[in-house]
């Protein structure tokens, strides 16, 4: 009997604008999108800059170890516009989403530059000036 194809749940580009515009307020980089993959073997995301896409991996997002169990679903940005993590798995922690992405951003960005205190630098800055737009 043949395994049932893995089919994402969602198409997370929708999201990851939303999260860029209120991060860099600044349009969507020409020509990229996000997808899930339901498996990779040690990353939670990369950037492939030949397709223009960041990929996410569904399947370690799921994993206990990565979940948080406080129902952080929405983030709200600005003048009431939010961002909505809606999946239809309980299990999936946006906030570990939401990072991944900042993350996967800061590569699109800074093309050249690898990873490190700069790179990690840059990576907090982000997050920090998207919690301190959605307070």
């Amino acid at each position: 009997m043949r395994r049932k194809k893995w089919k994402a749940p969602n198409n997370p580009t929708v999201q990851a604008r939303q999260l860029w515009r209120a991060v860099y307020g600044e349009p969507w980089p020409k020509g990229w999108k996000v997808k899930w993959v339901g498996w990779m073997r040690g990353a939670m995301g990369l950037c492939d800059y030949s397709a223009k896409t960041i990929v996410l991996n569904w399947g370690d997002f799921c994993r206990p170890k990565y979940v948080e169990w406080h129902d952080w679903r929405t983030i709200y940005v600005g003048e009431g516009k939010e961002i909505s993590f809606s999946t239809p798995s309980k299990r999936l922690s946006p906030r570990s989403v939401i990072e991944t992405l900042i993350h996967e951003f800061t590569h699109i960005r800074n093309r050249g530059l690898r990873h490190g205190a700069e790179f990690d630098r840059l990576v907090r800055w982000g997050y920090d000036r998207l919690m301190k737009e959605a307070a």
